[in-house]
């Protein structure tokens, strides 16, 4: 079978990764987003061509989509955290520790409580994560792009390190978030950052 051609947009890095891929189900899905990099767990998995929410690992991946008076196997996919479990106050342990990962308050909990998340209580992981998603991420410009040359210099330089096996892609994608720019990866996406955004606009 030929490999199709993944987008992935990460709403916590606010970054895009493309990749080729062979994946059908979304248990297959999720095992080569984490090679590239990209930890799904305890995120929401957003398809944009068909405005659907994926289900369980199990399920079939969309496929022969209409697009542009023709059919495409090229998906796009978005991670976005799950906030209706944190407001209940139902979020498992299990869920808790994913959404501390994904949103990189291990050290800031160790350094507010002098131990590891692991030995926090669960109902306290939670305040912390409700805090992290209702505080403003204004560091990062707007657009999540940032044009200038020394900005632009340091992405390519970074691309290349991971491309090299230098850099893990986590590493890099921690890098060019801070720069507000997107690592640089082999396979470019066919779609422009105004198309990603009109697909997710009602999501």
């Amino acid at each position: 079978m030929n490999p199709k051609r993944f987008t992935v947009v990460d709403t916590r890095t606010n970054s895009t990764k493309t990749f080729e891929s062979t994946a059908n189900t979304v248990a297959e899905l999720k095992a080569d987003l984490r090679r590239n990099g990209i930890n799904p767990d305890g995120m929401a998995i957003q398809e944009g061509l068909t405005k659907t929410e994926l289900g369980e690992d199990g399920s079939y991946l969309p496929h022969d989509v209409p697009y542009k008076g023709g059919t495409t196997n090229n998906l796009v996919f978005r991670l976005t955290q799950k906030e209706k479990k944190i407001k209940s106050g139902a979020m498992s342990r299990s869920e808790a520790y994913a959404q501390i990962k994904s949103l990189g308050l291990a050290g800031h909990i160790a350094s507010k409580y002098g131990k590891n998340y692991t030995q926090v209580k669960t109902d306290i992981l939670i305040e912390e994560i409700e805090a992290a998603n209702e505080t403003p991420k204004a560091e990062k410009p707007v657009n999540g792009n940032c044009d200038c040359h020394t900005c632009k210099a340091l992405t390519e330089l970074t691309s290349l390190l991971v491309q090299k096996d230098i850099l893990s892609n986590e590493e890099g994608e921690a890098i060019v978030g801070e720069l507000g720019t997107e690592l640089k990866a082999g396979t470019a996406s066919e779609y422009t950052k105004n198309e990603l955004d009109e697909m997710f606009a009602d999501m």
